[in-house]
């Protein structure tokens, strides 16, 4: 696994250029500074096998304002919680996730799944997009007590790490 700490200018707004990745994570930025290119190209590389993780929480609106329409909800408020166990348990991480948390709420989208909700809050959400995935973490995962939490990797590595499955005719023709 190799982490690479990039900015909005420094996607492409080409999808061809984005092979490289198999997983994207947008968390604490303004989507809306995206160019029209680099939505087109980001929702190009979902739709090859990429998998996009956006992080919500108190500042939702930055992460919604330019991928709104392929999030898996479209949100429009927060809610606090007071715990995340639930998440605990979907990652099976002994550690307790026992204090209040504001989480970004709304509607969900058309062929969104609800992979774990808190108290009737959905926490993280699935939308394919062609052959990828979008997950939206209604939570922010810079802020406690998910920052010193130590699944938040379990959560990557459970969502991100298993690379999407394309069937070779979605590949294209190929002359061996």
């Amino acid at each position: 696994l190799r982490v690479a700490q990039l900015e909005i200018g420094d996607l492409p707004d080409r999808g061809q250029a984005r092979e490289a990745l198999d997983a994207l994570v947008i968390s604490n930025v303004d989507t809306g500074a995206l160019t029209p290119g680099q939505r087109q190209a980001l929702k190009a590389w979902v739709a090859g096998g990429g998998k996009l993780f956006v992080t919500g929480g108190p500042n939702w609106q930055g992460a919604k304002a330019g991928l709104k329409d392929i999030l898996p909800i479209d949100p429009t408020g927060t809610r606090r919680v007071d715990s995340l166990s639930n998440l605990q348990a979907y990652v099976r991480n002994q550690t307790a996730l026992d204090s209040n948390v504001i989480l970004a709420s709304g509607q969900i989208r058309a062929g969104a799944r609800v992979l774990v909700d808190q108290e009737g809050v959905p926490l993280l959400l699935e939308r394919p997009l062609g052959f990828g995935n979008v997950y939206f973490f209604a939570a922010d995962p810079a802020l406690r007590p998910l920052s010193t939490w130590s699944g938040m990797t379990e959560v990557y590595d459970h969502l991100l790490a298993p690379k999407s499955q394309i069937p070779r005719w979605a590949e294209g023709t190929r002359y061996d």
